[in-house]
């Protein structure tokens, strides 16, 4: 089958549609899942190295751009921040 349907007239194709590209949402929930999974102690490194490999997959698999994951692992950085800063503040410390 034709992976892509365009309309070269409005250089709209129909596979693109849909799609965020930046940043790479799939780089964001490898490093939030495997953040969540470093607290368990016998999934630490596989959950790591799972992870890592979605991560890194983003980019042969996933149409995503190296700058792409770099965004992704920024908004997974600020997510966890903000967590953090969430909780510490609601518990009084």
């Amino acid at each position: 089958y034709e992976i892509y349907q365009c309309d070269w007239s409005s250089d709209v194709c129909s596979s693109d549609l849909g799609y965020v590209t930046f940043p790479s949402f799939h780089a964001a929930a490898a490093c939030l899942f495997a953040w969540s999974a470093w607290q368990v102690r016998w999934l630490r490194w596989p959950g790591f190295a799972l992870n890592l490999l979605m991560a890194i997959s983003t980019i042969p698999a996933g149409g995503h751009y190296l700058v792409d994951v770099f965004g992704g692992v920024a908004v997974a950085l600020a997510a966890v921040w903000l967590a953090s800063h969430c909780v510490k503040s609601s518990s009084g410390d």
